[in-house]
Formats: structure tokens, sequence, C-alpha cells
């Protein structure tokens, strides 16, 4: 234990300015009696406890009569409950509080300011700032703090606000500073941030004159390049603000107060840390700053503009930020030096770090033991008690014993109030081969009643192209549900440059989320709904929803364990297990999480990544969940796109995005069936089938149930001669004049052990298969076939003129199905 004197304490004093030694003795007679209850705690809380226990009794003895009066009367002055007089009631709302909390339910004084130079560049970025503050009608005062302005620069500047920026508010302003850059010898210019802030509190807002007043407000600390979007004041009491998880947990007070800063999250995590502190604080020796926990260096102080604190807190942190910058810029002159020493300068002198003391067994600790328990078993008593109290019935009581409707009714978990609105959504283009291939996928959900909604989401689509899908979905996909829609957005493939079609899947879907969904304007409304993506060359086999409790689905096994709740949950989203394993998590993370250089993800073990994160469509997650990983995977696809060019590039965007959240997936072997020979997907409940149930095409429930969810039709199928491929497909296969596809016969599985295909060079060569792999051809031919025809069948009833539809199913791909008979060579005519 140090000494009263020691060198760590004689710091404190002299930090704090302290001379007398007294202020910091341990010794007990300068306190006397109080001085024994401050060193033995427990003696105080043994006297709390006894207190509480005769509570308790009290409780005992006459809860019954408590809650006979309680039930019978409702409250009021009932035998057995005494009724309050008049001086016991509360105060009126005012009295009885401090100035304090006075005040507090005032709405404070607003000071936003940001920092610039005088260049033209950041003049522009001003005005626009200025701007918005004014539409979005931003409370308080608006500031900009210019650094480093010219004589000729000021009466500009002055000038322009007087002409231009007062019209769109008086509470604008411009505050000029000298130029900081030099102090330290180099030109580090975000010097002028700190040292400019400073200089406004003091010489503008004169806070060391206006202390009282000032104190309370609000000072917030922006970038210039920065738009307001919403008005931003101390209060996201019913704002929808997203909060960084925290040991500390959330606020109870939402909003800014004393000792309660709020920032903006940076992706720099416990850097400020990682720097030379005993250089930056090598007058400060003792700072708390030290002896921060690593998680409250990255969960409560890796921040950044917008900065926000009360006036108090705000000039007591710029003034240690402008101490210790210089020794920040002096070890780290990287871009973020001066917002690292905003973190660590923001770590007042009011925590403080306890040594822990060895528990002693002795009689009081012993007693206080015994009542603690006893303090647990009253609270458990007391909040249970209504459990254990007789039923009490009088002429008003319910006729079913006391039941609650809960109880007579069911617990209700599979109603209809307790199924969430389901979202399924698919990415397209707005080819002739993505309309028809989202025909498809719009007549399958309607054809196993998918419920909820389903929006194909169309990227890129010209003006022209657009007025024709509306038009067509209002007078054809309209008479399937009118809960089909559609969404259109930018074409998003040119975004880092190049032509990469598939981010128009990420961003198409984020588009969507926040102009289509409006997300965010209605969080509360989809934060608990189910939203899925699957994309557009996928048939529903059966209705997709969030709960497989009863379901044949297959699941990845995984060390986490299966799920314990079968249901896609927040924090438990599902997917389809794809075959490219720990693939995302090989490319250069370094690249892909260059902004978040403490990503969870980078510390993902290797089994996680194969069995949790190796996902792709049907991705499915509750609206909160998928909302946050499309925004990172928004971030992230493009780094990745960048050191990895290949087709999956997206997807392994998801997958590193739900990594980086923390977000482990359940992945489904059984999702979808697609490649006939790769593992891991739903073949072996097709394997299972009766050889005539392997081309029945049925939307019988019981037949439903034996299937997968989905077929994938990304492949090409073939099984002698014939075949199946989506590439291979007339684009205008559903117009009135083309002919259906020549349905198979139920026993080409057990008839051919090869195939040819349909190109094959040279055209007539046969491919040996086995068996298994023979059923699965079959399968796939006859179900796409079939599915394509009734689908067809559909279309031409609906668009066609009476007598103009062609349902003639007779087209094939090779000239004859005979496989001996190979005239006329490859088929180069689709229809």
């Amino acid at each position: 234990m140090q000494r009263p004197g020691g060198r760590r304490t004689r710091a404190v004093r002299k930090q704090l300015g302290v001379s007398s030694p007294g202020v910091f003795s341990r010794r007990r007679r300068s306190y006397g009696q109080l001085g024994y209850l401050v060193s033995h705690p427990e003696v105080v809380i043994f006297g709390i406890c006894l207190l509480w226990m005769f509570g308790c009794v009290r409780f005992f003895v006459n809860r019954d009569e408590y809650r006979v009066s309680q039930l019978k009367g409702g409250g009021g002055s009932q035998q057995g409950v005494r009724a309050p007089t008049d001086q016991s009631r509360d105060e009126p709302p005012d009295e009885g509080r401090s100035k304090e909390q006075m005040s507090s339910l005032k709405f404070p004084e607003h000071y936003m300011a940001f920092s610039t130079s005088c260049s033209s560049s950041q003049n522009w970025q001003s005005f626009v700032f200025f701007y918005y503050a004014a539409k979005v009608r931003q409370p308080g005062y608006v500031v900009r703090i210019a650094s480093g302005c010219g004589q000729k620069e000021r009466e500009d500047l002055t000038k322009f606000h007087a002409d231009i920026i007062s019209k769109l508010s008086s509470n604008f302003s411009v505050h000029f500073t000298p130029d900081f850059t030099g102090i330290s010898g180099d030109d580090y210019k975000y010097y002028n941030k700190p040292f400019g802030l400073q200089h406004w509190m003091k010489h503008g807002l004169k806070f060391g004159e206006n202390t009282r007043t000032a104190g309370d407000a609000i000072i917030m600390i922006l970038d210039p390049d920065m738009i307001l979007v919403r008005p931003m004041t101390y209060d996201f009491t019913n704002t929808g603000v997203l909060l960084h998880k925290s040991r500390r947990g959330p606020p109870k007070d939402m909003r800014v107060t004393h000792g309660q800063p709020w920032a903006s999250l940076y992706g720099f995590g416990d850097g400020p840390f990682r720097i030379d502190l005993k250089h930056v604080f090598a007058n400060h020796t003792d700072s708390p700053a030290l002896l921060v926990p690593n998680e409250e260096q990255i969960n409560n102080y890796a921040g950044g503009p917008p900065y926000m604190a009360t006036g108090r807190d705000m000039f007591a942190i710029v003034n240690m930020w402008c101490e210790l910058v210089p020794r920040v810029h002096h070890v780290y002159k990287h871009l973020l030096g001066e917002m690292y020493d905003k973190i660590v300068s923001s770590i007042g002198g009011r925590r403080r770090s306890h040594r822990r003391s060895k528990l002693k067994v002795t009689p009081e600790s012993i007693l206080l033991g015994v009542f603690l328990v006893w303090l647990l078993v009253c609270i458990k008593f007391y909040l249970l008690g209504d459990l254990q109290l007789p039923q009490i019935n009088d002429d008003s009581g319910s006729k079913n014993g006391g039941r609650n409707n809960a109880e007579s009714n069911g617990n209700g978990e599979n109603s209809g109030d307790n199924f969430p609105e389901h979202y399924m959504t698919f990415s397209t283009a707005c080819s002739s081969s993505q309309n028809w291939q989202s025909f498809m996928f719009f007549y399958y959900a309607h054809k196993v009643s998918q419920p909820g909604y389903v929006t194909r989401i169309a990227s890129g689509c010209s003006q022209k192209q657009q007025d024709e899908l509306v038009a067509f979905h209002k007078t054809t996909i309209s008479k399937l549900s009118s809960k089909f829609g559609i969404h259109f957005t930018p074409d998003f493939a040119k975004i880092s440059g190049d032509d990469y079609k598939y981010y128009n899947k990420p961003f198409g879907l984020q588009h969507w989320l926040t102009y289509g969904l409006k997300y965010e304007e209605n969080k509360d409304k989809f934060e608990d709904a189910i939203i899925m993506v699957l994309d557009p060359d996928m048939i529903l086999l059966r209705p997709l929803t969030y709960d497989f409790t009863y379901s044949n689905v297959i699941t990845r096994d995984s060390e986490r364990g299966p799920s314990k709740i079968r249901k896609v949950t927040h924090g438990q989203p599902w997917a389809s297990l794809y075959g490219f394993g720990d693939g995302p998590f090989r490319i250069d993370l370094k690249h892909v999480f260059a902004n978040h250089t403490d990503s969870p993800a980078l510390l993902v073990p290797n089994e996680e990544q194969h069995n949790n994160y190796a996902g792709g469509p049907p991705y499915m997650a509750t609206g909160r969940d998928m909302f946050a990983i499309v925004n990172i995977w928004c971030e992230l696809v493009p780094r990745v796109h960048h050191v990895y060019r290949a087709l999956l590039g997206e997807m392994y965007g998801w997958s590193l995005a739900a990594a980086h959240l923390r977000l482990p997936h359940t992945l489904a072997t059984s999702f979808m069936i697609s490649a006939t020979g790769i593992r891991g997907e739903g073949w072996p409940l097709i394997d299972q089938l009766k050889d005539d149930e392997v081309c029945e095409f049925s939307t019988l429930r019981e037949k439903e149930d034996k299937l997968p969810y989905v077929i994938h039709y990304c492949q090409s199928y073939w099984l002698g001669k014939w075949f199946i491929g989506k590439y291979r497909l007339d684009k205008e296969f559903l117009s009135c004049e083309k002919p259906l596809l020549l349905e198979p016969p139920n026993d080409i599985g057990l008839k051919y052990d090869y195939f040819i295909k349909p190109g094959g060079k040279p055209y007539g060569e046969r491919t040996k298969i086995g068996a298994d792999i023979a059923k699965r051809e079959q399968f796939m031919i006859c179900q796409i076939i079939a599915r394509l025809n009734d689908a067809a069948t559909w279309y031409k009833d609906q668009t066609c003129e009476k007598g103009k539809a062609n349902y003639e199913k007779s087209f094939i791909f090779h000239h004859s199905l005979d496989p001996n008979n190979n005239e006329g060579g490859e088929k180069k005519t689709k229809w």
C-alpha cells in the first residue's frame, strides 16, 4: 500500500493545486466515528440488510390483507390499506426541485461550430454547411471558426456574411482566429481545430466570463464538409439513433448531459491508446487515460465529429486537447493525430482507479453474506408473490376459474399476430432474359402462397423500360398478388470505374431499404420484419418463412452447435451454404478493412469462416440485422472488388460484412438445389424420392414438404439428349407465337447413364454419369421444363388474343432426341 506522502499522491496534489497533505490522509482519527463507517462498508450494508429484513417480514405478515384490498378496491381507502393524507401526497412538480433540476427541463442553448481555413474550397463548403443548417432549421447558433485568414480575406468573409449568410439566419456567424499550424515548428494544419475552438470559446463565447450560462449549453463540433440532413440537438430520446455496444450499457438518459458527451463512431478502435502515451502524458503521469480498459478504448473513446458535450465538459476537454495535441503530433504524425488527442484528453479526472483490497473473513462479513442471501430471497418472493396468493372470486371475476386469456386460448406462438411481416427481394437488370426470369419468380411465389411482399429491385432501366415494366405489373403481375411490386434504382455497375454488374445487388438493396421501404423512417415497423434476398433465377418449391421449427431443413454442423431456436431472429441470420469455404477471409483483408483496422472479421476462427459465413442466397435476416449488414456490405464490396475480381466478389462482401458485425449465420444445406454434382445442397432430399415422384409436379403441401425450398437454375442440365439451360432458352419464349417445351417421360433417369451436350464438340459425344447424378439431372429437367410450361401457359392466357396463343409442347434443344441420330450437328437456333 502506498504511504500518504508517496510520490504518486504528491503528483496528484501538485496537479490539483492542493498543498495540505491532510486532504489525502487515510488516518481514521481525523474522521471520528464516520471514518470507521467509511473504512468498514460491510457494517453499513449490514445495517441496510437489517432494515430490509424488517420490511420484508412486515410485508409477509400483511401481504394477503394488502392484496385482498387491492383486488377488491383498486387502490382506494379500503380496509387494510391506509389512504394517503394530504400531507403524504406527492409534491407539485415544481416544488422540491433544485435549480439544476429545473434548468434541465428547459431546452438548452445550442452552439454548432466547424473549423476551416480561408481557402476558396472551404468557403463553398462553409456556405453549404450554413445553407443546410438553415434548411433543416438547426436550433441555436452556428459558427464558422476561420483560422489564418489575411486581412482582405477577413473583410471579404465579413461582407459575405453580412450580405448573404445573414439572410439564412441572424444566428449564423464567423469567428476569426490566428493561424496555429506552426506552433510545433512544422506545418500541421489540424492544429487549427483544437486551438481555434479554444480561441472561440475564450474570446468569442467568452466562456470564462459566462460560465454559469454557457456551462449548461450544448456545444457541437462538426467538419465543414458535412451536410445536415436533420436538425441535431442534445436529445436523442425518440430519434432511432443507433448506439455502439459497450459494457457500460446504453445511457439511461438519451441526452447530452454533464459527464455524458456524445460523438460519432470512427473506425480507428484503440489507436489513440497504442501510441507513446508516456510521452503524451509526461506531465500527467497518473492520468486516468493510462488505465482505460481496452473494451472502453474501442467502444467509448473511438469517436469523432460530430462531437457533442455540455459547455462545461467541452471547455474542459478543449483545454486539455490543446495541451496534449502537440505531444500527440510529436509521436504520431498521421492524419488522425488531432482526433487521437481529442480522445485521450476527454478522459477526465472524475474517473479514478481503486486498489483492490483482500476479502477479510470476519463476523461482520459472515453476517453480511447471510443477509445478502436473505435480501435476494426477499426480492424474489416480492416479485413472484402474486403467483403464490390465493384466488379471490367476486362477482366481477372471470368464469374460467381465474385463468387469463392467454392461458385459456393457448400461447398463440404461431398465431397471425405473432407472425412477422415478410419481405422477399431479388435484384435484376432490365434485359429481356431477366424479365422472363422475374415473371417466373413472381409466378411461383404466387403458386406456393409465399407470405408477405415480393419485390423486384430493377437497376439501370431506361425510362422506356421503366414505363413498360410498370404497365406489365399493373396489367399482369398484379393479378398474381397485390403485394408483388417493383422498385427502380440507378445503375451502380460503374461506381468503381469499371463495369461490375454485381454492384447492383448490394447497392440496389440498400436503395430499396432507404427509399422503397423507408426503413429509417419506419424503424419500429420494420426492424422485427423478415427480409430475404434471393436471385431472379430461383423457383420457389414451397413457401419460405422465418420459422423452421418443424421443417425438414438440414443445417451445417458448427462448433457453435445447432440453433436453440430454429427461426430467423435478431442476431441469428440464415443463409444457404455455398461452396467457397473460407475464400472471403483469404483475400487482402488489410485493404478491405483499411477503415476498420480493429474489425472482428479479422479474428474469426477458421472453423466459423467455413461453417457460419460461407453463405449465399437465400439470405434471411430481421430488418434490423439486414439493414446493418447491407450498409457495411455496400461499404466493403468496392474494396473487395479491388483485390478480388472473380465472380463471387459481392458474395464475399456479404460474408465479410456479417463477420464485421459479429452476425454468424445458420447455414442451411437444403435450402436450394443447383449443381447436381455438388455437396452441401439439398440433394439428399431428392435422392430419397421414389422413382415415380422425381418428375411429379405438384403443389400439394405433403408433396412440397419433401422438397428443398428453391431450385436455382443457374446451371445446364442434361440426360441423354434431354436438356434445359437458361442461357439457351429463347428470351422471348413467353410470347404468344412460341411453342412450349416438350416434356420428358418419367423414366429418363433409368434409361440414360450419359448425356450429349447440345453444343458439344464433337457433337454427339457421350459423357458417362452415375445413377445418383442421373436421378438428379432427371429431377431438374422434369421440374424446370414443367414449371416453365405452366408459367408460360398462364402468361399466354392473360396476354394473348383468343386463338392466337401457341400451347404446343414441342420445342427441344437438339434436332433429334435419338442419341444415335446426330444429323444436323449443333442446333444453334434457339426456337
